[in-house]
Parts: structure tokens; sequence; C-alpha cells
């Protein structure tokens, strides 16, 4: 399961963020702020740390900061989301985790999304200040009501793919196979089954996607030089990069459509994340 890291999504003032969405789909990921979801209609699929749960009309769900997670709502779906960095909320969950991220005891969250909804859509003054005020009251409620547990050194594991994950995107564009095994200080045979189980793909394959990724956003950019945007996106000729350009877009680099949306959804080398969201997802 490739996971990346999604850039910050906030409301211009305070540090809570609302959104609805009808057939709600994405990517696995990761953020660094704590989000609850409330499905308001239809049947939702959650994946969370790699462990599969069912929502229907009327259920929760709460992801930790940090947790890996993905959302597959189904066409008639809609899903209300709340993300929250308030730096209390960190300091109450700093040391547990919830047992399930299936909530018990919805009727809090449900009041809460209410009074959250409302409040950022007014013009109140201070309006951001009470709804990160809610956020953390619900979470509080959340923590205190539901079956918790230590946080565990199981999600070790995790966080080092997350690190190795970043690094790969900040230098996809300079690094190999043995870079990327030395930075784990792992040997190459281990480190290239733990990539493979944690993945799904050859890490070979996974630096092609991305260094294709950066390379078509550069191209659909305007650059026309195919040398510059081989050498600044890492293939070391331009035979190779026509040839793996090719392979994954169906296109050679001079070719290339200008309204061409590149299917892996990975853009190569941007530290401040990605958005996981699929294109079926429609905002209400």
């Amino acid at each position: 399961m490739i996971a990346r890291f999604e850039r910050p999504v906030l409301s211009k003032k305070g540090q809570t963020f609302f959104y609805k969405c009808r057939n709600l789909n994405n990517l696995p990921h990761w953020h660094t702020e704590n989000e609850i979801a409330f499905v308001v209609s239809g049947n939702v699929e959650i994946n969370v740390n790699n462990h599969d749960y069912s929502l229907t009309e009327g259920m929760c769900a709460f992801f930790k900061s940090g947790e890996i997670h993905q959302i597959k709502g189904t066409p008639d779906s809609i899903i209300q989301v709340v993300k929250t960095s308030v730096g209390t909320v960190s300091e109450i969950i700093r040391e547990k985790s919830l047992l399930s991220p299936v909530l018990q005891n919805n009727q809090p969250v449900i009041q809460c999304f209410y009074e959250i909804e409302k409040e950022l859509k007014s013009e109140s003054e201070y309006n951001d200040i009470v709804a990160d005020s809610i956020s953390t009251y619900c979470i509080a409620r959340m923590f205190r009501e539901e079956e918790t547990v230590l946080a565990r050194e199981i999600f070790k594991p995790e966080e080092d793919y997350k690190k190795l994950m970043m690094w790969i995107s900040e230098h996809y564009n300079h690094i190999n196979f043995s870079d990327a095994a030395s930075y784990m200080n792992f040997s190459k045979p281990y480190f290239s089954k733990y990539f493979q189980n944690l993945t799904g793909i050859k890490f070979s394959q996974y630096l092609n996607i991305l260094r294709v990724s950066a390379a078509v956003e550069k191209i659909t950019a305007g650059e026309k030089n195919m040398t510059t945007v081989s050498v600044s996106c890492g293939f070391g000729t331009i035979r190779n990069f026509n040839r793996i350009f090719k392979l994954l877009t169906g296109y050679t680099p001079n070719s290339l459509p200008t309204n061409y949306h590149y299917p892996y959804i990975i853009a190569g080398g941007d530290h401040l994340g990605y958005d996981p969201t699929l294109s079926e997802s429609e905002f209400l």
C-alpha cells in the first residue's frame, strides 16, 4: 500500500477545517492533523493502519495524526470531515490511541459537527477560535468515553516507512536502490523485500513513477527541452527517459497532450505533500 504525506488543509484562520463530500475516495495517506469522519448517508469502507472497517449511515471514525488511512465511499454516500491541528488536542492524546477507529458513541461527535460547520460558515467574531474549542472538546470526549490503549511500538515500522517515503520524495532525482538501502541501514536483499511488502511494487518501479510524475509536471508547465527534463528528473539517458515515460503514460514526452492527467497521482519532490483525493469525489 503506497501511502504518502497529505499537504495540510486548514482554514485561513484557526486550526480546524470542515468539508462535506459525496462519493469520497482517496489514496492511502497520512497527515499531521487529527481527522474525524461522519457518514451522513450510504456506505463507506476505511482502512486504518492496514485494518479494514465498514461504516454505514450515522457512524463515525477517528484518524489520529500520523495514522495511514484510506476512505472509499459508495457513489451515493455523503461524508462530513473535520480536521484539526489544535495543539491542545495533541497534548490530550499524545500517549493514547483509540482501540478502534470506529466510534461507539457517536452523539457528541454529531452535535460537534453541526456546531463546527455553523461556526466556520458564519461571519461571527472569533468563529475560528470557537470552532477550535469545539473540536478540542469533541476529541476530549472521544478519548474519555471510547476504549483506549497506550501508544504502541507496533506503529514504529510505519513511522520508519513514512520517513523513508518522505526522503525518497525529496531526493528522487539523484538517488538509487543502494542509497535507499543505506538510508534505512538495511542490506540490499532485506530492503528489497521490505519495500515491496509495504508498497506492492519494486523500488525501481516506484522511483520511475516519481520521476515520470515530475517530468509530466514540467512538460505540462511548458518546458520544451526534453534533455533538460530528463536530467532534472533523474534519468541517466534520454533514451531511457523516453522508454520509461512512454511505458507509464502511453505517450512520448514530445507528444504528451496539454490536458494529460497522470494516473498515478504521485507528484515527485513535493515535500509539502500531495492531495490524495480522487477525481470521482464531489465536494458539496
